[in-house]
């Protein structure tokens, strides 16, 4: 879901956007039935997801030995319909983070 004013492209913009994921509760940890692991969820505001990314290395180097995953989830709007062109940028960017990662 996405908070705060309007989905912008550049960098002095995007700090005014909130990107939460409805589904989890912040800060709830679980553990996964799926395949046994430790699960840490969470909502981020955008510098958060920016503090994650300077960590990933030192998680990384702790978790040394174990399979470590991350999955992350865009949800872009709530019961407004989105504009089109705001799809077409969101989609574009997160294109540029991971190939084949879209907006459902």
């Amino acid at each position: 879901m996405l908070l705060s004013k309007e989905w912008s492209a550049d960098l002095g913009g995007a700090s005014g956007v909130e990107i939460v994921s409805s589904k989890l509760e912040k800060g709830k940890e679980t553990s996964s039935a799926t395949y046994g692991a430790k699960v840490a969820a969470a909502e981020f505001e955008t510098n958060e997801i920016q503090d994650l990314a300077d960590c990933v290395s030192a998680i990384k180097k702790a978790a040394a030995g174990q399979q470590l995953r991350f999955n992350i989830s865009v949800e872009l709007g709530d019961k407004t319909t989105v504009p089109q062109g705001v799809i077409d940028q969101v989609k574009a960017l997160l294109a540029k983070v991971k190939a084949g990662w879209e907006l459902g």
